[in-house]
């Protein structure tokens, strides 16, 4: 089953319909709430998240390249680790 959704088309002026699918209509709101999370988000939680992704990154591209992981890589890791858990009390019971 789709969904009709109605868009202006800005440049003609003029109302175009067109559909999504139930897959689409979904992503969209996924995408929404994704949106809100992150505005909802301190700075320094931001910060914590991206600091483990770019720690997993490098740890996952080390382990492809040369089938190791440096002890630099480890360190990142290890930080982002501790820092995600004290921005999100991530050890606590909820």
């Amino acid at each position: 089953m789709s969904a009709k959704l109605i868009r202006a088309n800005k440049e003609m002026g003029e109302t175009v319909m067109t559909k999504k699918t139930d897959w689409q209509i979904k992503q969209d709101k996924i995408n929404s709430e994704r949106k809100k999370g992150l505005k909802a988000m301190t700075k320094d939680q931001k910060e914590s998240v991206q600091k483990a992704w770019k720690a997993i990154e490098s740890v996952l591209t080390s382990i492809r390249e040369v089938e190791d992981v440096y002890l630099s890589d480890i360190r990142e890791l290890d930080k982002a680790y501790w820092d995600l858990n004290h921005e999100f009390k991530l050890n606590e019971e909820q």
